[in-house]
């Protein structure tokens, strides 16, 4: 008895280690959501608590006619819903998306009355309340990032004109977690001052990235640390003729910041300091040529996510905290007259997602490139068309992937709740599987198909999804 309970242990850490094993191989992809008429771009992204992610995008570029629209996608890149989180606003400018404690969405941005706010959601993209900050007591004030708090509220930073002082003022609010105002902060270091963008250590500090001009007309760089209340802990002069932007913490103690040089060409400087505001190093770099985001491999490296102008693509540098060796990449876009990275994060798989604009010629697509750690990807050549989020019309998107083995997803949209059959038959009409009759919510949905659980042989085969008496079918090849 005892050598059969050993037996049964040993075999069970086994299997749970190969499905530790599975679960850890990274998962690349590459989706490009399209509009048949309307040009979209790729704002923001992060990976949600159940392993997917969340795209905050924008359709429509033109004035007048722009509307935030906000995509959840599972783990393979598998769009699950899309939603537009308020109709009722267009012209809207979506500048950043983070996921709040219960699962739902914050997003900052702006609209055409130059009015900045943060827009909340549920989980599913629902939309559950808008606020906005003119700020009477300030002129045109302007924000430019914002964080989530320790104490699940929020930070938001940038800029307001001061007329009775002839000064451009750096600016800092503190919201709770339904955006209601806590406290806000001026910061005066400059004629001009400004902060570009903001973090929160677990020491309760917030780090920002700013740039101040003087009478010289020249732009200096710097970093600020501020206490949890706004007092100012330090600053930082790092570097003249650019600013210091996309502050990253590297380690428990460090932080790096970005900052493009205005006077030398196509070059950016990152600075590397602790957090009393010592630099460890500084050094400049000419790849990419312009830098959107910066990540970190937590004790270990630097990560930049930019623009290179020699084949208009997406370059990224990954440089060692310890000697500032670089390992770089691009990527090839055959088809796409330029691709670009606007905002990038780790994910849990030690792999990367980025989320920006693919093109051609003019017609600009949302691209959304998920990585390994080594930054592969499959190449980036097909277009996805995402329906209008109101739509009247049963519709059946083609598989992914096709060829497959052993699982394929196959996803669908039903413009109200209800039951959808799916049935699987030979090219000969007969069929092979009838998988049930399955409830199913508005929206796009999607259904995973795994022939583990069946004896199919390889070949060419229909599915079948009934919506309401309405037959649908997609061509699936398997492949053994």
């Amino acid at each position: 008895m005892r050598r059969i309970i050993l037996i049964f242990v040993f075999a069970s850490l086994v299997v749970f280690a190969n499905s530790i094993n599975l679960y850890s191989q990274p998962v690349t992809w590459v989706r490009i959501i399209g509009d048949s008429i309307k040009s979209m771009d790729g704002i923001s992204v992060v990976q949600t608590y159940d392993g997917g992610y969340a795209v905050l995008g924008i359709k429509g570029v033109s004035a007048g006619d722009e509307k935030m629209l906000l995509m959840k996608f599972d783990y393979l890149g598998n769009l699950q819903w899309q939603k537009y989180p308020n109709d009722t606003i267009i012209n809207i400018n979506p500048i950043k998306l983070v996921q709040t404690k219960d699962s739902g969405f914050v997003m900052l941005g702006y609209d055409f009355t130059s009015h900045n706010f943060l827009l909340k959601t549920d989980k599913n993209g629902n939309f559950l309340w808008r606020k906005y900050y003119p700020d009477t007591a300030v002129s045109q004030p302007r924000f430019y990032d914002f964080t989530k708090t320790l104490d699940n509220g929020f930070a938001l930073c940038g800029t307001y004109d001061a007329y009775k002082s002839f000064t451009v003022t750096g600016y800092l609010i503190k919201t709770d977690s339904a955006g209601n105002v806590q406290w806000r902060k001026s910061y005066v270091d400059s004629l001009y001052t400004s902060f570009g963008s903001v973090t929160q250590f677990p020491d309760s500090c917030y780090y920002l990235g700013a740039a101040v001009y003087g009478t010289t007309n020249v732009l200096y760089g710097y970093a600020k640390k501020l206490r949890s209340n706004g007092d100012v802990v330090w600053t930082k002069y790092l570097l003249s003729n650019g600013g210091a932007g996309y502050p990253v913490q590297v380690t428990n103690s460090t932080i790096a910041f970005s900052s493009t040089l205005d006077t030398i060409g196509y070059y950016y400087k990152i600075s590397y300091i602790d957090t009393s505001s010592n630099i460890i190093w500084q050094k400049t770099y000419s790849f990419p040529q312009q830098v959107n985001s910066l990540n970190s491999v937590f004790n270990s490296s630097i990560v930049i996510t930019g623009f290179v102008l020699q084949g208009s693509t997406i370059g990224i540098s990954k440089l060692s905290i310890t000697d500032s060796s670089v390992f770089t990449k691009t990527f090839l876009h055959p088809g796409y007259t330029l691709i670009g990275a606007r905002s990038s994060a780790n994910t849990n798989d030690n792999g990367f997602i980025m989320v920006g604009n693919a093109s051609i010629n003019f017609k600009g697509f949302i691209l959304i490139i998920k990585t390994d750690s080594l930054f592969n990807a499959p190449l980036i050549t097909n277009i996805s068309n995402i329906p209008e989020s109101i739509n009247d019309n049963f519709e059946l998107y083609q598989n992914y992937p096709n060829p497959f083995n052993p699982s394929t997803s196959v996803r669908f949209y039903i413009p109200e709740s209800g039951n959808v059959k799916f049935k699987v038959y030979d090219l000969l009409g007969r069929e092979v599987l009838n998988l049930g009759n399955h409830f199913c919510i508005k929206g796009v949905n999607s259904f995973l198909f795994n022939t583990n659980q069946y004896s199919l042989s390889s070949g060419i085969y229909l599915f079948i999804v009934e919506y309401k008496s309405i037959r649908k079918s997609n061509k699936l090849v398997l492949i053994k």
